[in-house]
């Protein structure tokens, strides 16, 4: 070892006692909604320093067997400096596969530090690196075991890099696949890619896992991923690592609105381009008030009820006017507390599929139609089935229910 070799060694080691590792967060969010999934911790050495890179960092660590305590007190610095994080927001720390099997470890992967931080196990993601270190895959998995049970999430890092992340993802089951940036470089103008990336989303939700797309730079990068259907992103176009957590960014806008777009151009087979504003009544309105609304009108089927904008329930005329014997009852006795609801954008053939899913004293109902999680408006069995039988052969093709998803807007 030269000398320059030795003064890297002893800074390390000073890094590593004095605890002076700094750390860093990146955003990670919903590409459907813009909400901040959670904040992934980065390490970095002291700032201007030989040790400031990661990569230097850690691989110096690797070379003379202090990994370990490394990785401890990044973990230990990471949840520290994580309280700005509000409950419920996902906290990724990296963690080498090797201190899996590490005693010091699986003794409390910082419990004690947990236990006084506004920070439940269940937030915590264990993001593995490095999995080309993993020989034995099946007791891997089991020592992953240890953490799931409880309560931590798993996710993998740099998946589609090489042969040992698609080996790893086919032998362990993660929460999180996060795609490597050689994958999300350039992914709007290479089809290849495209192609791979939606095999990897089939394969993640064939086991119940969710995508993220790491690296993202480029706006058409970022347009490519929205339209086919991606759970997450992550990137300096989102936003750069900061020592401070900052939950107002600029690119949610931005995420709704290519969204909303993308929503419209399934307007003509989405259940609220067919919704009617009927008429709706308040909880505190009277029965006869009722009984008379509905003799006055003979073509309505029934009213939807609320309370200060929230949906209580459904009046249909069978039951106001069953044999008038409801004069002398209460309003509530009338009301179906819990009649279909669905989203002003869930696909024709999803609503028809659930309606006649129903009891069947229910089946003829009319849907309630909500959008931003209020009333907008009701939809009859007739004019369901209407709409639908008008639609072109191509058109009920085209229709993507069965797929769960946005993949056929990229083609």
């Amino acid at each position: 070892m030269n000398s320059k070799d030795k003064i890297l060694v002893e800074g390390l080691k000073k890094v590593i006692d004095n605890k002076s590792i700094r750390t860093l967060f990146q955003p990670i969010i919903d590409l459907k909604d813009g909400q901040i999934l959670g904040y992934e911790a980065l390490s970095r050495g002291p700032e201007g320093s030989d040790l400031e890179s990661p990569y230097r960092l850690f691989t110096l660590a690797r070379e003379h067997n202090m990994l370990f305590r490394l990785e401890q007190v990044c973990r230990e610095k990471a949840l520290l400096n994580s309280e700005t994080i509000g409950g419920g927001t996902k906290l990724f720390l990296n963690v080498d596969p090797g201190v899996i099997y590490d005693n010091s470890f699986k003794g409390g992967i910082t419990k004690e530090i947990i236990e006084n931080i506004n920070i439940s196990q269940e937030d915590i993601v264990i993001e593995l690196t490095e999995t080309t270190c993993i020989d034995d895959y099946k007791g891997f998995s089991l020592a992953l075991d240890h953490y799931k049970q409880q309560g931590y999430q798993i996710a993998i890092d740099d998946t589609g890099a090489g042969y040992s992340g698609l080996q790893s993802i086919v032998s362990i089951s993660y929460n999180y696949i996060k795609l490597d940036r050689s994958l999300v470089q350039n992914i709007d103008s290479e089809p290849i890619k495209q192609a791979l990336l939606e095999s990897f989303m089939r394969f993640a939700r064939r086991i119940n896992s969710k995508v993220i797309a790491e690296g993202i730079e480029t706006m058409a990068e970022l347009d490519t991923l929205l339209a086919m259907g991606v759970d997450y992103g992550q990137g300096y176009l989102i936003a750069r690592p900061q020592q401070q957590v900052d939950y107002n960014l600029d690119i949610i806008d931005y995420i709704l609105k290519k969204n909303e777009e993308k929503r419209e151009l399934l307007e003509p087979n989405i259940i609220g381009k067919i919704a009617k504003r009927n008429i709706i009544v308040d909880s505190s309105v009277d029965i006869n008030e009722v009984i008379d609304i509905f003799k006055e009108d003979k073509m309505l089927g029934s009213l939807v009820v609320l309370n200060n904008e929230k949906i209580i329930g459904l009046i249909t005329r069978n039951r106001a006017l069953h044999n008038n014997l409801n004069q002398n009852k209460d309003i509530g006795s009338i009301i179906k507390e819990n009649p279909l609801k669905v989203d002003y954008y869930t696909a024709i053939e999803e609503v028809i599929d659930k309606s006649m899913k129903r009891d069947f004293v229910d089946i003829y109902d009319c849907i309630i139609i909500t959008k931003n999680n209020n009333y907008f408006g009701t939809v009859s069995i007739k004019e369901l089935l209407k709409f639908f039988l008008n639609l072109s052969s191509r058109e009920k093709l085209n229709l993507d229910y069965f797929n769960g998803n946005s993949q056929r807007l990229v083609i």
